[in-house]
């Protein structure tokens, strides 16, 4: 208390320090840059300063620099077959345990042909029936491509568990790949193709010879393995199944116009003709 009135209390003594130090802002800069330097100086100067140096030049020395980025290598335990075979196992179980997806691919397939042999049953041999044919054609060839789209959500559902089962080295990319799409192919692609070719084919009324109706089965199941091709590599860099539909979508519709039933090719310019290469429908036909 009687420092207090006395004036010489710690808040008052450093209410007249700020107030010295804010009449004369240059001379306390430049002393707090005096002690900076003179800090600096006695380091540079000392033993710390040298040993430092020179574990850091020996360092610098010894070290090899690289532009490549690094990168994780990731080592397995278990050979390529060994991976392939427990995975595929694991994919022809989860069908095994789920068979929904594979039912109603079949009984839509089933029901399609049915119709498509309803309408298009016992054409003549003459010129509506050569159209009628060549309209069936296209039907089935296109009906495969748009069949395709059921394998869109194949990579995209099941991205996350892919990702963590990679990275924590239980399979490789390749055993991942092969396994979906032989389970795909054999199941939802294979299997349709043969009941609607066997359905479809003798209610057209197509030609009754066996090398004609393989040759018309293995057109269709080619058809629907390059449609389901290039659905997955279109719904591989995607993360939304409605996304990776509608890309897929405008590519069938491309295909379908550029097929060679609704417009003559030839007759197409120059800088368009090109797409007819790309449609599937077309080497269906």
């Amino acid at each position: 208390f009687l420092d207090v009135i006395n004036g010489d209390s710690t808040s008052i003594a450093f209410d007249r320090i700020k107030e010295a130090d804010d009449s004369d802002p240059d001379r306390v800069t430049s002393s707090k840059q005096n002690i900076e330097d003179h800090l600096v100086q006695e380091y540079r100067g000392s033993q710390y300063y040298g040993e430092t140096k020179a574990q850091l030049e020996r360092i610098t020395m010894n070290r090899e620099y690289s532009v490549k980025t690094p990168s994780r290598t990731i080592t397995y335990n278990t050979s390529f077959s060994t991976q392939f075979r427990w995975v595929l196992k694991r994919t022809f179980t989860n069908l095994i345990l789920n068979p929904q997806t594979s039912f109603a691919q079949i009984g839509v397939t089933v029901f399609l042909a049915l119709i498509v042999g309803a309408i298009f049953f016992g054409v003549k041999n003459d010129q509506s029936g050569l159209q009628n044919r060549m309209g069936a054609l296209f039907f089935i060839t296109t009906n495969q491509c748009f069949s395709s789209l059921s394998s869109a959500e194949l990579f995209i559902t099941e991205r996350k568990l892919f990702i963590h089962e990679y990275i924590s080295g239980y399979y490789r990319v390749s055993v991942y790949f092969l396994c979906k799409i032989l389970s795909d192919i054999i199941t939802l692609r294979t299997l349709p193709s043969i009941v609607f070719s066997c359905v479809a084919y003798f209610m057209i009324g197509y030609k009754a010879t066996v090398e004609a109706f393989f040759l018309f089965m293995l057109t269709v199941a080619l058809a629907a393995y390059t449609a389901t091709a290039m659905t997955m590599a279109i719904s591989a860099d995607q993360s939304v199944v409605a996304i990776a539909n509608i890309f897929m979508t405008i590519a069938f519709v491309f295909m379908m116009i550029f097929s060679g039933l609704l417009v003559n090719l030839p007759s197409i310019v120059e800088w368009l003709a090109w797409f007819q290469y790309l449609s599937i429908p077309r080497y269906g036909l």
